[in-house]
């Protein structure tokens, strides 16, 4: 299936309605809340709410459109902080919410229609309300909801209309707050997000039936920036602390953590200026934390063609050059890095790429990636890594990396995409560091 987004507008509603009720007629609070109440009923309900949300300037509903057929399959909402007002306020998504949990409390639900459960739908939204409070800041993006088509889930709709808000969150530095349902979470998690409570909705108090689990949860990926850098070497440096190439390439007792922190600001520096796809996780660890921590890392370096490099990249070269000069100097030394094993596996390395490099435009080269072991298994390494390959597979271009560690760490990169092409053995004396060297070709995205 291929597919295609746009804005919603007014005369989408109808067909909004009537998604939003199939993708969520079995779900707990669409039981619980209109028990017995018809679903034409329940469709003009959600109709008018659609054409409510289509005209909100900070919501963003985002539909979904089949190429082939033409149809609405699937849609989402966006809501965006606004602009600051003439006292420099900032309207968060956040407020917009609490004005619909407000709502609801104080009169909105008097348009519900006859035999819905007010209790439910009441109380529900104030969990919602609540839990905002605890987590949402002003500047954070709020996900409503994702909705598909029952007969056209699995066939990368979600994922496109998830994309649509990722990369404009993305390019505004901003977290992603959602409440997901037990059965959506695992999408979202795969994607980056991480729980930050489990709420147990029982609808038994309110005269319902059975239980429901929201999991609240932020998103995890943004574009690295100067003041990240600080942050961001730590993380490479705590998570690289045991890693086999980094014992090979320091000599542990003349290793000097600040020499090295140096270079490696230096790098992203040097990655910044020339725009290369640099990313880093970050989580809000506790309720309390007034700014992200970073918890992860993927440094890439952008596809190097057989042409000339232009000649603000050589500036930008030498820049990284001098930098490095005024860090020996300062630090009497290289910080313990052993020169000879550097120098071997850069030549190794090169004809590594002159082999498996076949490509004349270049690859995205995954040189660093870095999860603190806290968050491990949860998506974010994964998440760190889709944010450039599924660049890559929209711009047709190869992938490649070079990994210390066999398994499972082989086995995870083969599960996004990547395949086993060569290995790199460095050896000094009894020293031996094997470097395993994957690529991963392009493959069709389903969205246009």
């Amino acid at each position: 299936m291929t597919i295609s987004l746009r804005p919603a507008v007014p005369s989408d509603a109808p067909t909004l309605a009537d998604i939003n009720i199939k993708a969520f007629t079995d779900q707990g609070f669409m039981r619980n809340t209109f028990p017995g109440v018809p679903d034409a009923v329940i469709y003009e309900l959600k109709r008018a709410r659609y054409l409510k949300k289509i005209a909100h300037p900070q919501t963003h509903v985002i539909v979904a459109e089949d190429d082939a057929s033409g149809a609405v399959v699937g849609c989402a909402r966006w809501i965006f902080p606004a602009a600051a007002d003439a006292e420099g306020k900032v309207k968060g998504a956040g407020d917009l919410v609490d004005e619909d949990s407000a709502a609801a409390a104080k009169g909105a639900e008097d348009a519900l229609p006859e035999g819905t459960n007010r209790g439910i739908y009441t109380g529900f939204f104030e969990i919602l309300k609540d839990k905002g409070k605890a987590y949402l800041r002003d500047d954070d993006v709020v996900l409503e909801f994702i909705a598909t088509l029952p007969q056209h889930q699995r066939q990368g709709v979600g994922k496109a209309l998830l994309r649509w808000g990722i990369e404009r969150a993305e390019a505004e530095n901003r977290r992603i707050y959602l409440e997901a349902t037990t059965e959506g979470f695992p999408v979202y998690e795969k994607s980056g997000w991480r729980a930050l409570e489990q709420v147990n909705i029982d609808y038994a108090q309110w005269g319902g039936q059975g239980e429901q689990i929201l999991d609240p949860a932020p998103c995890l990926a943004w574009v690295i920036d100067s003041p990240d850098i600080p942050a961001a070497v730590e993380c490479i440096q705590t998570v690289f602390a045991d890693d086999p190439f980094f014992r090979y390439m320091f000599d542990q007792s003349a290793y000097n953590p600040s020499r090295n922190a140096a270079s490696l600001s230096a790098h992203f520096l040097h990655g910044l200026s020339i725009n290369a796809p640099i990313y880093v996780a970050k989580t809000t660890l506790s309720p309390t934390d007034k700014a992200p921590s970073i918890v992860g890392i993927c440094w890439w370096l952008p596809p190097s063609s057989s042409t000339p490099s232009p000649l603000s990249a050589l500036l930008q070269d030498w820049l990284l050059s001098f930098r490095q000069l005024l860090a020996n100097i300062r630090y009497a030394g290289r910080g313990g890095l052993r020169l000879n094993r550097y120098r071997q596996w850069k030549a190794l390395q090169r004809t590594t790429h002159d082999k498996v490099w076949r490509d004349p435009r270049g690859y995205y080269f995954c040189n660093v990636i870095a999860v603190r072991a806290e968050m491990r298994g949860k998506g974010v390494g994964r998440r760190l890594v889709e944010v450039v390959t599924e660049r890559a597979d929209e711009e047709g271009m190869p992938c490649y990396l070079e990994s210390s560690k066999g398994m499972p760490n082989l086995r995870i990169y083969e599960k996004l995409g990547f395949e086993m092409a060569r290995e790199i053995e460095c050896v000094d004396g009894k020293d031996v560091c094997t470097l395993y060297c994957m690529t991963r070709s392009p493959t069709k995205s389903d969205v246009n």
